[in-house]
């Protein structure tokens, strides 16, 4: 080893020391641990918080269960206390259904503690978004006894191409 060598190594030492170098392994494992918990929250059935005030009323986030075969999505959104069908709405697009119920009766939720807050949730709100294409003009839905299945045919994206021998 020459004297080249050992300057190389000092140039190297004097841009970065050993605990800037961690810090930015750090930076970056927090980095990529932080997309991968994102993308999980993204899928469907685990999104974001349970409820959310805006300028109507407060809202409930339904418990949502999703299947999916080769053929279809299946989606189960329990209800409770919605009366009938003409209380729900349902927007769909390629890969989101918006969904909107309005409850029967308003639930109150009252904490008492540190300080007393009060709330009241007078409908079910959901953006269910899919990792799957479907088409939106092929989706059935029924509800029956506060549950509401959703079946939508999924869209498949690939197709199977010949090649010709030319």
């Amino acid at each position: 080893m020459d004297k080249g060598d050992y300057m190389s190594i000092e140039r190297k030492r004097d841009k970065k020391n050993i605990f800037d170098v961690i810090d930015e392994m750090f930076d970056s494992l927090q980095r990529a641990i932080s997309k991968e918990f994102e993308s999980f929250m993204d899928f469907g059935h685990i999104n974001r918080p349970l409820w959310s005030v805006d300028e109507e009323c407060c809202s409930l986030e339904p418990l949502v269960d999703i299947k999916a075969t080769k053929d279809e999505v299946i989606i189960v959104v329990d209800l409770p206390k919605v009366k009938n069908k003409n209380d729900i709405d349902l927007n769909v697009s390629k890969n989101t259904i918006e969904l909107k119920a309005e409850l029967e009766n308003k639930i109150c939720y009252e904490k008492w503690g540190g300080f007393q807050k009060t709330i009241e949730f007078c409908q079910f709100r959901k953006t269910i978004n899919l990792p799957w294409k479907i088409d939106p003009d092929k989706i059935q839905a029924k509800f029956k006894n506060g549950i509401l299945e959703i079946r939508a045919k999924r869209i498949n994206e690939f197709k199977s191409i010949k090649i010709s021998d030319e």
